[in-house]
């Protein structure tokens, strides 16, 4: 059946849409919803840890019921002056040294990294470049959800918010272990006919443990 026509007759009539959020579904607009499903989920990449990102907005009524914001992970550093226990249980805390290459007595300097210059063991060796990890692999970072709620019990039991593993699959806690080369979703859901607002606050990296030593209870907080 071609609607072709009728589409067009009803944009002439109503004009094509609008891109205000609170009103995309009573104007029939949702192509122009920022995540409202998992397939469309807006895309956030994160390459520095730790870090925690907090969301403000409102979901619901009129405007997309749902919003999905898929974060895709690349941890290659972590960030300066941040306190963060790695995978071996000791305690790091990385400093910006600016413009001074002097830190706590020792004196460093820069360096241009040349790999096509033949190593000379007179002169010099080449130096061994690593990962913060040992082991993408089988190192695990943390990612803790928070209902920050807005202080009106009447609208926050209404709102849902919850992870969602790399394949889409609900995860059960606000608490969620992966690699620091995986993803994962966070759902924003309105449970009532209102335009609801929401608060929350989603921490990534600010624990760094080995697959070897998860415990029981950390085990459950993996993907299944």
């Amino acid at each position: 059946m071609d609607v072709t026509q009728e589409i067009q007759q009803r944009a002439q009539s109503y004009s094509t849409g609008t891109t205000n959020p609170s009103g995309l579904v009573a104007s029939r607009s949702l192509q122009f919803a920022k995540g409202p499903t998992l397939e469309r989920a807006v895309v956030t990449r994160i390459s520095a840890i730790p870090q925690s990102v907090v969301y403000e907005d409102t979901v619901g009524l009129f405007g997309t019921e749902n919003q999905y914001v898929r974060f895709e992970l690349n941890a290659e550093d972590i960030r300066q002056g941040v306190d963060v226990e790695d995978a071996d249980g000791y305690r790091t805390v990385l400093q910006d040294r600016g413009t001074d290459l002097s830190v706590a007595g020792s004196d460093y300097e820069e360096a241009v990294s040349d790999d096509s210059v033949q190593e000379d063991q007179s002169v010099y060796v080449k130096a061994v470049l690593s990962s913060i990890f040992a082991d993408v692999r089988t190192t695990l970072i943390s990612i803790d959800l928070t209902n920050l709620r807005t202080g009106n019990m009447y609208v926050d039991n209404w709102v849902d918010v919850r992870l969602y593993d790399s394949h889409g699959r609900p995860h059960e806690y606000d608490k969620l272990y992966i690699t620091p080369r995986s993803s994962f979703t966070l759902g924003i859901h309105a449970r009532k006919a209102n335009r609801l607002p929401f608060r929350l606050q989603i921490d990534i990296g600010f624990e760094i443990l080995s697959i070897f030593d998860v415990t029981e209870e950390q085990r459950r907080y993996m993907p299944g």
